[in-house]
């Protein structure tokens, strides 16, 4: 029996034996409080009026507590702060003011209320800063003033995570132009991560490598790491979360704003880069810097309003200058960047029992010179613009059924179009020149990519308390539809490409029209075919159940199942169970002992797909003719070739394929004779355990003490192994999941020779 199924059963025994016998409703991006009434004798008192209300939006909550003298007040939003207080007949009130609550939490308050003529006091603990006794997430809460006064670069949330020692720097960022900085958790991936705003997904199925749509930094309320997301709300990711909350307007009207420029002279004071001395694009010789943001909020309508809006944007503006140090070109070619970011958010309270919202945001930002493609000895020809634009709207509603049971449902919508755009200033054929004296001359280009993507998301969280536990019932579905034109990058060449032999000549003379016209000054001619463009449709759907019990004054028990699907894999078993436990030594929230045990199934991005179509045996492949050979033009102006060459050979080429397909490939090469061709491409799961210890010294002051143990199973990644068949060439074999790779030659599979990474053993021909 296997882990999996261990963690099933185990997850059902206890439902078996543990009574439903509180801790609060709460969604990740709403917060409860629950807690007792009680006289200064300790004794409950049944019937008391507990009201909360929030002193920003002015949303009034009440609840009555039972025979036990217990009460729950769930679906909070955290935007603000709240004032708490509870009354009863014969009893003097009790008051506490400023309240802040975290999203995705419960916080624990004790009314002690004396009779006419004492004191009454209140206790909350578990708010926002404070250990929480709840559940056994790990992680770091950063409330709107520390994300605001934390420097970041370039003004990205994407670096905050980085105050956590357990979240480092990714060592390979992938694509630059994401604008956001990619990190890996607990030696997860960099695409394992899993945004959360406002209870519903930020994350892009195409890449997730960072949020979909990026946020004006005035416009979040509260920012939460977790190193490791207990919860089974959470899914799709080893565990590591960032649970995002947008701020509310207010019943006031409120705005802020700020700016900064920064001059190029000190920048090109240090580097000291001229139109001689640079050697590529990313030498500039001055750099420009402007932004400016700013946000207004308030009541829509009249102040007191029960109508709230929050509106913020970010503007960017930069130009980098790269010296172009050819002679056919000289000069400093401008670089310009340009970034907005916008947000508007729309509140309104129907009732003491229903509230809704809508989140509206956009991200849109272009490059002429990404990367500093251009400069050096390259030329303004090979410049192409990069641009990205998405676009993400979701509504919000809260509804309170009843005193213990309410409703969160969200639905989502994100368009990302483009969500990687690579356009060339100059659609053109591409020369590259060795010169012995300077380097690589290089003019024009027709790499281009367009990738598009839309996701569409709904999601319903049922939570309800009773006595001493609380369970949260729900699902969620995303349906996405991607792809596009080329990769990433761009990789074919469909206009052509000419090598030269290596110039030996002055620069003039090697980059002069004359030496590039000259056909026997040309080593080889390439030129990409094949289909280049690629659509997914994936859907991902999840149920989940969540118990989390007060066992005692002291003891929290919690249990989680999830059920989760991807239908782009060929996974149907994701069952994803969580057991844990908080003990709260002394029951005053001061020291607090928790450890959990949870499986976490991870998303296989559907720009997988990329991979198995543009290099697959329909894909793309680049032709390549010497002096001599078919296809090779008989001027510069012969190119690109109209069709492939008459009398070419299909060149030997490398394919990626995708585990599980042996009948479409069967008809290309026989799979059969592909040593461990997997049948299923499954998605990779960990088995994670935690233990942590947290102090709090005085108040803003935590000390924590954690450990994480993280156990991977069905890694995707491809391995270099010999096969049986004479025709058949290589492929990984890395048990369930793992991608393949063969060599393929007009239809048939040959061998080839291939380095995965410098330390694979290379695959010799057979």
């Amino acid at each position: 029996m296997n882990v999996l199924h261990r963690g099933v059963l185990v997850f059902l025994l206890f439902f078996s034996v543990v009574p439903w016998s509180s801790v609060g409703a709460q969604t990740p991006d709403t917060a409860a409080i629950a807690g007792t009434v009680v006289d200064q004798s300790r004794a409950v008192i049944a019937g008391a009026e507990v009201e909360v209300k929030n002193g920003l939006t002015g949303l009034d909550r009440a609840a009555v507590s039972d025979a036990r003298g217990r009460f729950v007040i769930g679906g909070l939003p955290v935007a603000g702060t709240y004032v708490v207080t509870g009354s009863a007949r014969g009893f003097e009130a009790a008051r506490l003011d400023g309240v802040t609550l975290s999203g995705g939490s419960s916080a624990s308050v004790s009314l002690e209320l004396h009779v006419t003529g004492g004191q009454s006091e209140v206790t909350v603990l578990g708010a926002a800063g404070d250990v929480r006794t709840d559940q056994p997430q790990l992680g770091d809460r950063l409330g709107q003033i520390e994300i605001q006064e934390t420097p970041l670069p370039n003004r990205r949330l994407t670096y905050l995570p980085l105050l956590n020692a357990a979240n480092r720097p990714a060592i390979n960022q992938g694509d630059i132009f994401m604008n956001q900085n990619l990190f890996t958790t607990n030696g997860a991936g960099r695409r394992q991560t899993w945004f959360e705003v406002d209870g519903a997904t930020g994350n892009d199925s195409w890449g997730r490598q960072t949020i979909f749509t990026n946020l004006p930094i005035s416009a979040v309320e509260e920012m939460t790491v977790l190193t490791n997301s207990f919860s089974a709300e959470y899914g799709a990711s080893t565990g590591s979360v960032v649970n995002l909350v947008t701020r509310s307007g207010g019943r006031r009207l409120h705005g802020e704003a700020a700016g900064l420029w920064r001059p190029s002279g000190p920048e090109a004071a240090l580097s000291g880069f001229t139109t001689s001395n640079a050697a590529s694009g990313n030498d500039i010789v001055n750099d420009t810097l402007g932004q400016g943001s700013g946000a207004i909020s308030g009541p829509l309508w009249r102040e007191g309003s029960a109508t709230h809006f929050f509106l913020a944007g970010e503007y960017t503006q930069q130009n980098r200058a790269s010296p172009v140090t050819s002679p056919v070109s000289p000069g400093n070619y401008i670089g310009q960047y340009r970034d907005e970011v916008g947000f508007l958010r729309h509140d309104h309270t129907f009732n003491a029992k229903n509230n809704a919202f809508f989140r509206g945001s956009v991200d849109a930002f272009y490059d002429t010179n990404p990367n500093g493609t251009v400069g050096g000895a390259t030329l303004p020809s090979v410049a192409r613009i990069f641009r990205r634009r998405t676009y993400s709207g979701e509504i919000g509603e809260t509804a309170v059924l009843n005193p213990r049971l309410l409703n969160n449902a969200r639905l989502q919508f994100q368009l990302a179009s483009p969500i990687t755009e690579f356009d060339p200033v100059i659609n053109g054929t591409q020369f590259v020149v060795p010169i012995s004296s300077v380097g690589t001359f290089t003019s024009g280009t027709s790499q281009s990519a367009l990738l598009l993507n839309r996701q569409y998301q709904v999601s319903d969280t049922l939570a309800a308390t009773w006595g001493r536990s609380q369970i949260n019932v729900g699902g969620s579905m995303i349906r996405a539809h991607n792809g596009g034109d080329s990769k990433e990058f761009g990789g074919p060449i469909y206009l052509g490409r000419f090598t030269y032999n290596t110039c030996t000549q002055g620069a003039a003379v090697c980059e002069s029209a004359a030496y590039l016209n000259n056909m026997a000054n040309v080593a080889n001619y390439q030129q990409s075919f094949g289909i280049g463009s690629y659509t997914v449709d994936d859907t991902m759907w999840s149920v989940l159940v969540q118990d989390d019990v007060r066992a005692t004054e002291r003891l929290t028990l919690n249990l989680g199942l999830r059920y989760e699907q991807q239908t782009f894999t060929d996974s149907r078993l994701g069952f994803a169970p969580r057991a844990g436990f908080v003990y709260d030594f002394g029951g005053r929230g001061e020291m607090v002992l928790r450890g959990s045990f949870g499986i976490y199934h991870s998303q296989i991005v559907d720009d997988s797909a990329a991979s198995y179509a543009l290099t697959g045996p329909t894909g793309v492949f680049t032709y390549t003719a010497t002096p001599g050979q078919a296809g090779f033009p008989t001027s510069v102006a012969a190119a690109p070739l109209p069709s492939f060459p008459v009398g070419g050979v299909v060149p030997l080429r490398t394919l990626y394929l995708r585990p599980g397909m042996s009948a479409y490939y069967n008809q290309f090469f026989p799979t059969s004779e592909l040593v461990g061709y997997p049948d299923k491409l499954l998605n990779p799961y960990s088995e994670q355990w935690t233990m942590s210890l947290q102090h709090r010294f005085a108040p803003g002051w935590l000390m924590s003490l954690d450990y994480v143990g993280t156990h991977t199973l069905r890694i995707v990644r491809p391995l270099c192994s010999r096969a049986v068949h004479p025709n058949v060439a290589w492929t990984n074999a890395d048990g369930p999941g793992s991608e393949l790779h063969a060599a393929f030659l007009d239809g048939v599979v040959c061998a080839t020779r291939y380095r995965l990474h410098s330390r694979e053993p290379e695959c010799a021909p057979l």
